[in-house]
């Protein structure tokens, strides 16, 4: 079950180490008997060696501590209306992971913007697996 996230002055926070722990423990659980390699290597990560998976929900948690500071820096030195979202590109039948076209549907997803009037602004993003 998900939970809607904490916020702070209305705006989303990001999970908790424990949270990001905790979502590999379940992630663990998932891929045990499907994909027991995967798994093993998500067990094994910890804070001295992180596994660099990128199921690896620590990991994508401190990439995105990372990339949130870059932004924020960007920000401040342009001026204008700043706002933050959240796309879900799309969803891959298990099995098919391997043969996920990410740039495609990244570029599917910059035409859309571009016809939606976002054409000239400045918008920076990344991909996250889920």
């Amino acid at each position: 079950m998900t939970h809607p996230p904490k916020t702070f002055a209305g705006r989303p926070q990001l999970e908790t180490l424990a949270q990001a722990e905790a979502r590999n423990l379940r992630r663990i659980d998932a891929l045990a008997d499907r994909a027991p390699d995967i798994a093993a290597a998500l067990q094994a990560c910890d804070r001295k060696a992180r596994c660099g998976l990128v199921i690896c929900a620590v990991g994508s948690r401190n990439f995105r501590f990372r990339k949130i500071r870059e932004l924020l820096g960007i920000a401040k030195s342009c001026p204008g209306q700043h706002e933050d979202a959240t796309i879900f590109l799309g969803t891959f039948p298990v099995g098919t992971l391997a043969t996920a076209d990410v740039k495609r549907a990244r570029d599917r997803l910059r035409k859309r913007l571009e016809r939606s009037g976002f054409a000239g602004s400045l918008l920076i993003g990344g991909t996250e697996v889920e």
